[in-house]
Order: C-alpha cells, then structure tokens, then sequence
C-alpha cells in the first residue's frame, strides 16, 4: 500500500528492544504464533510514525524509503524468511506524527490497541519519541532500532527495556569530531549551532565534555527551533565571536542554509557538520557545491549521490528497488536510501529470530553478534550488541568535502572498548 490521508501502511524493517524477560504481550518458549499479537505463519505486523508532514517532514522520507524495501521484499522475496523456517510478509503501519510529541503518543496508543502490532519499529525523533517510549514500555511492546540519535533510548536499558536505537548517537559523533579536531586544531575556538531540543543539547553537553581539559573552547552557542524559517542571524553571530570552528548539529534544512550564509560571509575557519545534514544531494548541492567545499563531517553509510559509490552493486540495486517500488521517490535519495538501511537491518533482526515471539525478538536485538555488515553501511562499519555493549553503531568515518564528493580521511575510527 501507500500513503493514504495520515496512514501510511507498507512493509516495513525494524527491531530493537530489550532483553528482559517478556512474559505480557506476546509470551515466551512457544512458537505458536496465533496468540503472539501482531504475527501469523504468513505475516507481521510492525508500527511506526514519522514526520510526513510540518517544519520535519524531510524525514518522512525515511519512512517512505522503509516502506518501499519491504514493498520489495514482498514482491520478490515473498516476505521475511524468518528463524523458524517460516517466509512472512511484512505489513508497516506508519502514521504521521508532524514532528509533534503528542501526535506519536497517540499514533503509538493506535498501533498497539488498535492495530495489535507485533512490534512498533524506527519510530522516528528524540523529542517525539520521548513522549511515547514509556507508553510502549508499559505495555512491553518491543520498541526496536528507533530512529533517534540520542544515546538514551539504548543505554537506558533499566528503565527502558523494551527500547533500543539503532544510528550512530549524537555522542558517538561529538567524541569521534571532537578527537579529530583536538589532533588537527587543538587551539580550537569553537561555534556551535544545535536544535533547541534534547538532541541538541545533548550535543552541546557532550561537546563541552569533551573541550573539557583541552586547550579547545567553545566560544559561542547558537539555537533554533526547528520552526524558525532561516538561521542565517544564528550563523552570523558565530561567525562574528571569533570562533575559528564552526559546528553544526542541524537538521538537512537548517544545514544547507548555514553552510550558504558561512560561505556568504567567507568564513575562513573550519565547518564540521552533522551527519544527518551531510547528503550531497539533499543539503551540499542546495547550498553550493563550491561554499560545501571542505567541509568535516562523518559517515556510516554509502552516500549514493557521490560519484564513488555509482557502480556499487548494492547502492545499484537500491536505486533498482527506489526506482520501481518507491512512488514518489528519487534514486540517490539519501533519506530514502536510509530507510531502506533501517528496513535492513531490521530484516536481517527478523531472520535471526529464534521463533516469532515477542521475547526472540528482543533477545536477538540485544545479541547481535557476530556483527552485521549491512548492503548499505561503509565498509568496516558494523552493527552489534551484547551485554557489554548497547550501542548498535560505534564506528564512524571521519570524511571531508572536496566540493564534488565526499572523502575518506584516514581510517573508521572505532570507540569499542
């Protein structure tokens, strides 16, 4: 299916919870599946929400790019072969949230009560999800690989344990910027732009963190809301504090306006630069390719807008997959490209499952190991979890912009302990 009014209802990827015992909801040590909410021997249920529309809905993409894999996966796979043997297909129900907290508390209450999902998968947001995460977990309901970067929906494993994230966090982005930065420019004055919410700050927490001790300072912070219609007044200010760095922790919209007006005021210092905001096609080519132009940021995923990454056999048949099961979708779209990621990882989740219970699930979100390799993650960059460790993605390519393509400098650089 497609989008129709405020649902959104495909075939979907997801999974990622904790590994508590789950005896509510969906039970454990039976595979019969009749009474598991949310899942037949012919097919599962996942739940989603997403911004498809207001100030956020560049992301619905994502959830579109989800949508149009598990198209896929139906059409020509039939479904999901999952561990008991059993091929399913995978029925997503998204709805939009616009980006409003209260809206996902209450798409969440409708997936769960209403439409008896199996699991809600890739629910999209930091302030968003924060209004319906504990919702979830009340009711044990596996809240897998939510599309957030903040570190809290995974380390939070006590609290929420039925909650776990799957993109690199924002804290893993700042220590492996604020390392490279503190060995290419120690003396560092630093600028900050950041989303006046949790993700933001956070950033800006973990950043004075990591100054912290150093020779580096940061000089200046500026805010937005995600509402504000330019930051061009936010990134003059750091421009003009004497800041020799500036840092953007912004969305692709807020990014590609702040890349121009820096360049606009030929600002000569150094620009790192978010991965969310990092896409060729979607923020650098709306700037300027030529004011991108040596610009720092990371990456774990195969931009397939960059030149490099054309003749790649698996961005090949993303684009493939984007091109016939992807309405209203471009090939090269990063977001899109993304959501099919997410809807990877949450296949693979699927096919490692021990039977399909609500329990398997978890256990197998919160024990990926050997590690995955994803189609569309860089090479050396895995995905893993375990006891020890509760974040998915801790390695991240450091890159800069060459003002046609990204590339690499040096090697992933990996935070495991």
């Amino acid at each position: 299916m497609r989008p129709t009014g405020k649902k959104f209802a495909v075939v979907t990827a997801a999974a990622l919870a904790a590994a508590l015992s789950l005896t509510a909801c969906g039970g454990r040590g039976s595979n019969d599946s009749s009474a598991i909410p949310g899942v037949t021997d012919s097919e599962i249920i996942l739940g989603s929400s997403y911004p498809y529309s207001g100030p956020a809905s560049a992301f619905g993409t994502i959830g579109k790019g989800i949508a149009t894999y598990f198209d896929y996966l139906n059409a020509e796979k039939g479904g999901v072969k999952m561990g008991d043997g059993k091929t399913r297909k995978i029925k997503f129900i998204s709805y939009d949230d616009s980006y409003a907290p209260e809206k996902q508390l209450a798409n969440a209450q409708k997936l769960v009560e209403q439409d008896k999902v199996f699991a809600t998968f890739a629910m999209f947001g930091t302030p968003t999800h924060l209004a319906a995460v504990d919702y979830l977990n009340a009711k044990k309901v596996p809240d897998v690989w939510v599309n957030s970067v903040s570190a809290q929906f995974s380390v939070e494993s006590t609290k929420w344990p039925f909650t776990l994230a799957f993109p690199p966090t924002g804290q893993t982005e700042v220590d492996v910027l604020a390392t490279y930065l503190g060995q290419t420019k120690p003396d560092a004055k630093i600028g900050l732009l950041f989303q006046n919410d949790d993700t933001g700050k956070g950033a800006v927490a973990q950043l004075e963190k990591n100054v912290a001790g150093t020779r580096m300072k940061l000089v200046a912070k500026e805010s937005y809301e995600v509402t504000d219609p330019t930051v061009d007044s936010q990134v003059t200010n750091l421009v003009q504090s004497g800041a020799d760095v500036i840092w953007m922790a912004v969305a692709p919209k807020q990014g590609a306006q702040a890349i121009k007006r820096s360049a606009e005021l030929k600002f000569k210092g150094v620009r790192i630069i978010s991965t969310t905001a990092s896409s060729v096609a979607a923020v650098l080519t709306p700037a300027g390719l030529e004011a991108s132009k040596g610009l720092i940021s990371t990456a774990f995923t195969k931009d397939a807008s960059d030149p490099k990454w054309a003749s790649d056999p698996d961005v090949v048949e993303a684009n493939r997959i984007i091109e016939k099961y992807g309405k209203g979708l471009k090939a090269n779209d990063s977001l899109a490209l993304t959501g099919i990621n997410a809807a990877q990882i949450m296949e693979r989740t699927l096919e490692r499952m021990d039977e399909p219970t609500r329990d398997s699930l978890m256990k197998t979100v919160r024990t990926i190991d050997p590690p995955l390799q994803l189609p569309l993650v860089l090479p050396g960059v895995t995905v893993s979890t375990g006891p020890d460790k509760l974040l998915a993605v801790t390695i991240l390519q450091v890159q800069q912009f060459d003002g046609a393509a990204w590339q690499s400098v040096g090697e992933p650089v990996s935070l495991d302990q």
